[in-house]
């Protein structure tokens, strides 16, 4: 239940500036009853408040009783969880009117609805399950998935209910799409690349997935878990035309000239060309693959994807000094002069990179299959 000071101060900022009074006159009986209540917490003798708030108290509960009583009589399958919702705000608001000093609560007669309350959550809980209960029994995957959502707003209402939470569980089970994913490493530790981390990376991102209709699982037997189930599909990997190219070191140089106004010892300005020569010595690296990505379906033996996600990356470090006038050099020039020379990165860093691009690929892709 929510903390009956929040709600109390939330009530009060949605009616914003009126008075409880002209909140009672228009028949915002509720947010009367709030309004007033935060009034007599701060002057709790006023006389005048007590009786808007008495007025306004009684009305709310002859409205929510007039809601409760229609919903009964119209009999609609949610009649129960709309009566939880009345009666919760009923007790809601008793709650709050109890912190309020005694003497400004004298006049007031609380009603307790506790048991009510847990009455329509117990009838709310058994409509849920009935439901959650004919769903199952389709036996099919989305119909599952349904009938989960039931049972977990059965659980939310009573959580005691008969074997709800059992029921959820199997239901949960049932709708699951339970993805095996393969990735084969055989050719990685040709290039020296420490990949123990991939599979698990990447299952990672894979259960970022989250579509609305599907309850998708990704497991695998090689990151040494035990399979849930036995999987609904099967998803191949395999990371192929891994390539790292040498790295590689070339220098060249360029001229600099620039126009500078200078002033003599006369004081006279003066416009001469200044000029500077810059030695740049240039480290590059290359890496690319290919994520080869194979999904199909264990029962039919369909292919669902069979797609390729190239990745490259291309690093470079420019280092350089100059000689000359420093004058004529640019933003550019000192960048490039100023730049800490660092070391080309090592294989296992290329491929990092390399798979988080392939990876965020294929999983966009996904995206897609499993709307």
């Amino acid at each position: 239940m929510r903390n009956s000071f929040f709600f109390l101060m939330m009530v009060i900022l949605l009616a914003g500036c009126k008075s409880a009074t002209e909140l009672l006159r228009e028949g915002r009986y509720e947010k009367a009853a709030y309004s007033s209540a935060a009034k007599l917490m701060k002057e709790p003798g006023n006389t005048e408040m007590q009786k808007t708030l008495v007025q306004s108290y009684q009305q709310t509960l002859h409205w929510y009783d007039s809601l409760i009583d229609l919903s009964e009589r119209t009999a609609s399958r949610d009649r129960f969880e709309k009566q939880f919702e009345y009666y919760t705000a009923l007790q809601q608001l008793t709650a709050t009117l109890k912190k309020l000093p005694e003497t400004a609560r004298t006049n007031l007669q609380f009603h307790d609805y506790s048991q009510p309350l847990a009455d329509v959550a117990t009838r709310a809980a058994a409509e849920r399950y009935d439901l959650g209960m004919m769903l199952l029994n389709q036996n099919n995957k989305s119909d599952a998935l349904e009938a989960w959502k039931n049972f977990k707003k059965a659980e939310e209402y009573d959580p005691s209910y008969k074997d709800v939470g059992l029921k959820a569980e199997t239901a949960y089970q049932a709708a699951i799409t339970l993805v095996e994913v393969d990735l084969l490493q055989e050719r990685l530790p040709l290039f020296n690349v420490q990949a123990s981390w991939l599979q698990q990376s990447i299952l990672w991102n894979l259960e970022t997935i989250r579509p609305e209709h599907t309850l998708l699982k990704f497991t695998s037997t090689q990151t040494g878990t035990t399979m849930p189930g036995i999987p609904d599909q099967k998803l191949l990997l395999d990371f192929t035309d891994l390539r790292f190219d040498p790295p590689f070191t070339d220098t060249y140089s360029y001229e600099r000239t620039r126009e500078v106004t200078v002033t003599d010892a006369q004081g006279n300005q003066h416009v001469v060309m200044v000029q500077a020569t810059v030695f740049v010595t240039r480290k590059a690296a290359r890496a690319r693959t290919v994520l080869r990505a194979d999904l199909r379906s264990m029962t039919d033996s369909r292919t669902l994807l069979y797609e390729m996600f190239p990745a490259e990356y291309n690093w470079r470090s420019l280092t350089g000094r100059f000689t000359g006038d420093a004058r004529a050099l640019t933003a550019d020039d000192l960048s490039i002069i100023n730049n800490i020379e660092t070391p080309p990165p090592s294989a296992d860093e290329l491929f990092r990179m390399l798979t988080e691009k392939c990876t965020n690929d294929l999983v966009f892709r996904l995206r897609t299959i499993y709307k």
